[in-house]
């Protein structure tokens, strides 16, 4: 089981949005687990203190697309995946923003979903609970 929920999760983090409180008995999840915005708003916070701008000047796009996959599926199966997804692509293909860093590359994938308005309701909507079966977890983990 262990292994279907990582599939599923790694292709749909938000998949586990409420794991704290249900899987650990935490009386709240963390302040990152509310929405797709707080998420991706600490994701930045984390990149910056580990993969800082002047460590990944001279790599490549595919040191930033490595650092930035983790987030990739933030958005699965909701409006602004295929912004993120190109977003992402595009952004570390480009030498100016790439220089600056992978948390700048996601700031730049973040403003062009708030400028969608379906993607920006989404990035801002609270993440909601996992359906209590299980079914949406090994359903994810079997199609992959």
């Amino acid at each position: 089981v262990g292994v279907m929920i990582g599939r599923a999760a790694y292709n749909n983090p938000c998949l586990l949005a409420d794991a704290d409180r249900r899987l650990y008995g935490a009386e709240a999840n963390p302040e990152s687990a509310r929405s797709r915005h707080a998420l991706l708003t600490a994701y930045c916070e984390y990149l910056d203190r580990e993969h800082p701008a002047s460590s990944t000047d001279s790599t490549g796009a595919g040191a930033i697309q490595g650092a930035l996959k983790p987030v990739l599926g933030v958005f699965h199966g909701s409006p602004g995946n295929k912004i993120m997804r190109q977003g992402i692509n595009a952004f570390s293909h480009d030498k100016g923003i790439r220089a600056e860093g992978p948390a700048a590359v996601l700031r730049r994938v973040m403003e062009a979903l708030e400028a969608d308005p379906k993607a920006r309701a989404c990035l801002h909507e609270p993440l909601r609970r996992p359906p209590s079966d299980g079914a949406s977890v090994s359903g994810d983990a079997a199609e992959s």
